[in-house]
């Protein structure tokens, strides 16, 4: 008996075994591939880059970063980001959208044609680092790339609060060969939506239909704000990489899967079709990268509170100064009219000279003709003394001109008082031009 069990037992040891070692096998060389692809993704070792001295690694909740007016906040479960502002009623009050976990503002990234939006899902992990001061976001695309986007706060004079934040996004080649890789934001701005207009231009002038900008040389910011906050974004001066457009529209025409905005209808931010939801969009020049090359692209924001004005442009522009250049309009048969406006200079252009005439008979005009022309000399001249720099540029015309066809193919929403001042203005710009 005894010999019986001792045998018995034998038996079960070596049965044991041998399903183990099979089991071992079966999972390993003989694993489906589909199991194999999720088990490579949980796999990948999350990149975090560590700065011991000034980054610090959080597991745990993200808590929000604050430091003088500007608050950042972090949605650790889907990778989103959003900011507030801190007024002098100790409120917070968000400058994008916070609907949906903050991820209608976010950054994407495109590889070989593939648009890849950069929050949580299975395509892309996330992780981040924060200080005193700022908050890193690292985006890892398996196989693909990584983008750490940083946001990093301080205050546009020494000695004052922060009310800035440079954001800079660094995309990296993760693959084995060289690889065109481009980012573009879109930021779901929700200031201007209780404000009159959307947006203001860097001259004040507002924004009433969707615009697209090739580049921001001339614009240099564009404001969001109303009754309680400000911003201004910066996508041009210092460091800041220049965008291959920008644009300001309804977030509806930014949530589709197209690289570059369909800016073909410059639709009116309120109508019946889209109210109340506008945002901004900029496209930077794809990179073209080498195995862990990397690109990076930086724009800076500033912000101010309690009907105060931001001053990003003390810091990004501290050197310019308003060119207040004193013009002297063609005499009248009144006294010389001196005014001073802000323009660039000109070189001077002979159609600007009085014309000679020789041998040439002079116009009779009846008394009521002759008040005409001088209510119309006096008008122009007073429309040359209005217009800025900004306006007095053929980015700043063709807008005009793409504006006033937009009004004039939308049947639905005609509204000629609006057509007929834009091209009042378009006459003025061009008759100051001499064009």
């Amino acid at each position: 008996m005894k010999l019986l069990k001792i045998l018995g037992l034998a038996l079960l040891f070596s049965l044991f075994a041998s399903c183990k070692s099979t089991k071992v096998e079966a999972v390993e060389p003989g694993k489906p591939e589909n199991e194999i692809e999720s088990e490579n993704q949980k796999a990948v070792d999350y990149p975090v880059r560590k700065d011991p001295e000034f980054w610090s690694d959080n597991s745990g909740k993200a808590l929000p970063i604050s430091d003088g007016l500007v608050v950042l906040r972090y949605k650790k479960r889907v990778g989103s980001f959003n900011i507030a502002l801190r007024n002098n009623a100790d409120k917070l009050i968000p400058v994008f959208s916070t609907a949906n976990e903050f991820t209608s503002s976010a950054f994407y990234l495109k590889s070989n044609n593939k648009i890849i939006k950069l929050i949580n899902d299975g395509s892309v992990k996330s992780g981040y680092t924060m200080s005193d001061k700022g908050l890193r976001i690292t985006y890892a695309v398996p196989d693909t790339a990584e983008v750490i986007v940083e946001f990093m706060v301080f205050p546009s004079e020494e000695g004052q609060q922060s009310d800035m934040v440079k954001v800079t996004a660094t995309v990296t080649n993760r693959t084995t060969r060289r690889r065109e890789l481009a980012l573009k934001a879109v930021l779901d701005t929700i200031l201007g939506e209780t404000d009159d207009y959307h947006f203001y231009t860097r001259a004040n002038i507002p924004v009433k239909n969707e615009v697209l900008y090739k580049t921001m040389e001339n614009e240099k910011w564009i404001v969001s704000r109303n009754l309680n906050a400000a911003m201004q974004m910066f996508f041009y001066g210092s460091d800041c990489t220049a965008p291959e457009c920008l644009a300001l529209g309804n977030y509806s025409t930014f949530d589709k899967n197209e690289w570059l905005p369909n800016m073909y209808s410059y639709r009116q931010f309120d109508s019946v079709f889209a109210y109340n939801n506008s945002a901004v969009e900029v496209v930077w020049p794809t990179f073209k990268l080498n195995p862990n090359e990397s690109g990076k692209c930086i724009f800076y924001l500033a912000f101010a509170t309690d009907s105060d004005n931001p001053k990003g442009e003390k810091y990004l522009f501290p050197h310019e100064e308003e060119e207040n250049e004193e013009v002297v309009l063609p005499q009248t048969s009144e006294t010389p009219l001196v005014t001073t406006r802000t323009i660039e200079p000109y070189a001077e252009r002979e159609e600007y000279q009085p014309a000679e005439q020789e041998n040439k008979p002079r116009i009779q005009l009846n008394p009521q003709q002759k008040k005409k022309a001088t209510t119309a000399k006096k008008r122009s001249q007073l429309d040359a003394n209005k217009f800025s720099n900004q306006q007095l540029t053929p980015e700043y015309v063709q807008n005009l001109l793409d504006r006033i066809i937009a009004l004039e193919e939308d049947d639905a929403t005609l509204n000629r008082a609006e057509i007929f001042q834009l091209n009042a203005e378009l006459d003025a710009i061009l008759e100051v031009l001499g064009l």
